[in-house]
Order: C-alpha cells, then sequence, then structure tokens
C-alpha cells in the first residue's frame, strides 16, 4: 500500500494554527525553529496515522490469517474423516475377499481331495487288472458274466414285452431252453 502524507490543508491549519500564536520572546525561538515544530508536530501526526493503519491492516491479515488456519484445519479434518471412511471400507472390503478366497480355497482343496481318491482308485483298478491273481480273475469273470446277464435279461424284457405285442408269446416257463434259443438267434448272441 503506498504511504501518503498528510494532505495540504492539515499542513495549512497547522501552520496557520502556529502563525497565528506569535513566537514566545521568552524562549527566542526563530522562524526557521518554529518551521522545524510544525514539521516534528505533522511528522508526529502523519507518524501516529500511519501507525494506527499499520495496526489496522496487521489485525486485519492476523484475523485473515487465523479464519484461514480455522478453513485449513477443518478441511484436514473433513479430508481425514473421509479416508478413515474409505479405509473402513476398503479393509472391509479385504476382509471380504479374504473370506471368499478362503471359501474358494476350502473348495478348491476338497476338490483336489476326490480328485486324489479318484486317481488312487483308478491306480488301484489298473493295478488288479494287470496283477490277476486266481482270485481276481474269478472276480473278473464274475464280473464279466454278471454283466452279460445283465444285458441278456435287458433283451428278454423287450423280447417279452415284444412278442405279448405281437401275439407270439412263448412261455418261458415251460420251456426255456427253446425260449432262449429264439431269442440267442434273434439277437445275433451266440
Amino acid at each position: 500500500m503506498a504511504h501518503r502524507f498528510i494532505s495540504a490543508t492539515v499542513v495549512t491549519e497547522l501552520t496557520q494554527g502556529i502563525i497565528q500564536t506569535p513566537p514566545s520572546i521568552n524562549h527566542a525561538q526563530t522562524y526557521f525553529d518554529q518551521s522545524l515544530v510544525i514539521l516534528r508536530q505533522i511528522f508526529k501526526v502523519q507518524k501516529q496515522k500511519m501507525q494506527s493503519q499499520l495496526q489496522t491492516q496487521n489485525d486485519y491479515i492476523l484475523e485473515h490469517i487465523n479464519e484461514l488456519r480455522q478453513d485449513v484445519d477443518k478441511h484436514f479434518q473433513e479430508v481425514e474423516a473421509k479416508m478413515k471412511e474409505q479405509f473402513q471400507h476398503v479393509d472391509k472390503h479385504f476382509q471380504d475377499m479374504d473370506k471368499h478366497f478362503q471359501e474358494i480355497e476350502t473348495k478348491m482343496n476338497a476338490g483336489f481331495k476326490r480328485v486324489e481318491v479318484i486317481l488312487e482308485n483308478k491306480r488301484q483298478a489298473r493295478d488288479e487288472a494287470n496283477n490277476l491273481t486266481p482270485y481276481n480273475q474269478q472276480k473278473q469273470e464274475a464280473l464279466r458274466i454278471i454283466h452279460k446277464l445283465a444285458v441278456f435279461y435287458k433283451m428278454i424284457i423287450y423280447s417279452d414285452e415284444q412278442s405279448k405285442s405281437e401275439r407270439t408269446e412263448i412261455d418261458i416257463q415251460e420251456n426255456v431252453d427253446v425260449y432262449m434259443k429264439v431269442l440267442l438267434d434273434k439277437w445275433g448272441m451266440d
């Protein structure tokens, strides 16, 4: 801010007041001394005004700085609250993800165990097929017979139902050998 000197009217009033007062003879003041007194008073008044303006500006600046400081503190508190909320949200999200990954890990472990059991069963079956002992041979032969009988039984049921619908029923209980021979011929089995 540019500092202005006291206005010309103030200087004029001060000088008129001093001029109207005749110089004291006792003090032996000259006109030059009187001018110095006037200038001193002008500078004194100017100094007081400048100090008053400076104090007013300092008070305004300090008040403005305090308001800014309070605004900054308030803003930091708001930012801190938002960051805390965001961190809590992120924390919860990570906890949910961790829980989800634990569930996936549990399911994967169960799946791996099932696969291991299947692979172990497959290995055991391969070992049994490769190492046929007399007991295992009998067991395998019995399984093949059961399988053939199951296939044959399906054919008998189908043929019996078909013969009923075609009115060419053969009584299985009276002549089983004939019936089986007819079925074997019909289905091309030996």
